[in-house]
């Protein structure tokens, strides 16, 4: 999709095209006859609208739309409705160019125009930082997976460009919003692609191939797979046991992206990096504790790589706007199957770390291959590990499906991710991670048990307590992103993978300051 910006106080005639749809965004207001309305319009067409809300009972509540097809012109502009001033959130802004978007193209149609100067009064974001929101949110809007299917289905239309017309003077600054909005965009799209796609295809050999032959073609990004033999040599046990009973081998992929610039630059670039550590299981049965065939969604567990999707996503995204940081992505990769291969509840099993884990339920699989990538990240001698996983129904029980959990011991650490999910979209909640949950996953013959008893009490601090075990001296936090890893109806976005958690990942590489 082109996205461009124009401006000018004739951009309403100079835009004007029979194959653009055009919309205008109006605020409520108690006299309708005072809606502002776009520059550069005959007076023909000014009072042709004028007489048009005379006639008519539309009010611009938010989320609402009308029409008017204007005479000189000779296009339709459509009104979109933004409710209330008082009442316009980050959120609302958010949801409400999705919904313009998907509107738009629920009557197919291919480009569009939006004047965004009556969308940018966010009173707690400068206009080079909503400008970013709007275009990151259009793309996204923009999405639909459609690579299976052979006929073209017109609910399943897309954009093909969005020109973007305002009234402000154009800076090489909100140039480089639109286009860091729109590459954002893309690899949160990127993301979803993955996770849509079936097990069948994405299984663990494809998925590590596949970003291995992406990741060449991105500048100063470094990518090496660790295979079932590394995997061996290195004692990475339970990534091994959790991928057993697959037909594909485990491994895990090793992302690392430097730019450290020069001078000044290049001294802080000394610093340790930031790793990110995603969850690649590309199908989970759950093993021989299966998941039953109701109630757990078994036919989305092509979703439960999302996390290193996500990871993979944000590393790529790091890479391409040549972000100047230093940042690691490791994605521990396996199939969960049932076969007389697969791992046995009961089994004992010694990790990378030395500690050793009864596997109580093999469905607490996401824990496993995540506990040796956190123990190897210490290899790198990391300032910062976050971890992203699809890890618990518990999250998903405690908080529905509107944010992820977050869990650190690290205040400072979930302060600054709190408010970066807030910011991105990528909405989080800080769930309790106490001693008590650490000492809950204790063993009376291993060290640690994969499960801490019942698993409907405090299930997701108890997967992050397991985890903290093996966390090394760098600061740590924990997302568990079950809730979010299908689109709902509040998302106004394509049904599906969400590509939640790259936005977030990408700003916190952003925010060098903190880092």
């Amino acid at each position: 999709m082109d996205i461009s910006i124009v401006t000018g106080s004739t951009s309403f005639s100079r835009t004007r095209s029979h194959s653009h749809s055009m919309i205008w965004s109006v605020f409520s207001r108690k006299d309708r006859k005072s809606l502002p309305m776009p520059s550069g319009l005959s007076k023909r067409d000014r009072d042709h609208i004028r007489s048009f809300f005379a006639a008519t009972s539309w009010q611009p509540a938010l989320r609402t739309i009308t029409s008017v097809f204007l005479p000189d012109a000779k296009v339709v502009l459509y009104f979109l409705g933004l409710g209330s001033e008082r009442d316009w959130t980050r959120k609302s802004f958010i949801t409400t160019v999705r919904w313009a978007v998907r509107q738009l193209k629920s009557v197919q149609a291919l480009d569009i125009v939006l004047f965004i100067d009556p969308l940018l009064t966010l009173a707690e974001a400068d206009v080079g930082g909503q400008l970013e929101l709007l275009t990151q949110n259009v793309v996204m809007a923009n999405y639909e997976y459609v690579k299976h299917k052979t006929i073209p289905t017109p609910a399943k239309s897309v954009l093909a460009s969005v020109r973007l017309i305002t009234d402000k003077k154009i800076t090489p600054t909100l140039r480089s919003s639109v286009r860091l909005g729109q590459t954002i965009g893309e690899y949160v799209n990127f993301a979803r692609d993955l996770s849509n796609e079936s097990a069948g295809v994405m299984n663990p050999r494809y998925f590590m191939k596949y970003i291995q032959k992406t990741a060449r073609t991105l500048p100063g990004l470094r990518v090496r797979i660790l295979s079932k033999k590394d995997l061996k040599r290195l004692g990475m046990n339970t990534i091994l046991a959790v991928g057993q009973g697959s037909a594909y081998e485990p491994g895990m992929v090793i992302l690392e992206y430097t730019n450290t610039g020069t001078g000044a630059t290049r001294r802080a670039g000394k610093k340790p990096p930031v790793v990110f550590v995603g969850k690649g299981i590309t199908y989970d049965t759950g093993g021989l504790n299966m998941k039953p065939p109701f109630g757990a969604m078994i036919e989305h567990m092509h979703l439960d790589m999302s996390g290193g999707a996500a990871v993979t996503a944000a590393v790529f995204a790091a890479a391409r706007l040549k972000l100047k940081t230093h940042v690691v992505g490791l994605i521990p990769v396996a199939e969960n199957m049932v076969s007389a291969q697969s791992v046995h509840p009961g089994d004992i099993i010694k990790t990378m770390s030395g500690k050793t884990v009864r596997i109580s339920n093999t469905d607490a699989e996401g824990r496993l291959v995540l506990c040796d990538a956190l123990t190897y990240a210490e290899s790198f001698k990391p300032e910062i590990v976050v971890d992203v996983a699809t890890l618990t129904g518990s999250a998903l029980r405690a908080l529905g499906k509107r944010m992820s959990s977050l869990h650190s011991q690290d205040d400072a650490l979930a302060e600054k991710l709190l408010d970066l999910g807030q910011r991105t979209g990528d909405y989080l909640w800080r769930m309790p991670l106490l001693p008590e949950h650490l000492e809950d996953m204790r063993d009376r013959d291993a060290d640690l048990d994969n499960l801490g008893g019942e698993p409907s009490e405090a299930g997701s601090s108890k997967g992050a307590g397991f985890l903290a075990h093996f966390t090394g001296q760098y600061r740590w936090a924990h997302i568990d992103m079950a809730p979010r890893d299908k689109t709902t109806r509040e998302d106004v976005l394509a049904r599906g993978a969400t590509g939640e958690c790259v936005r977030l990942l990408i700003a916190f590489l952003r925010t060098t300051k903190f880092l």
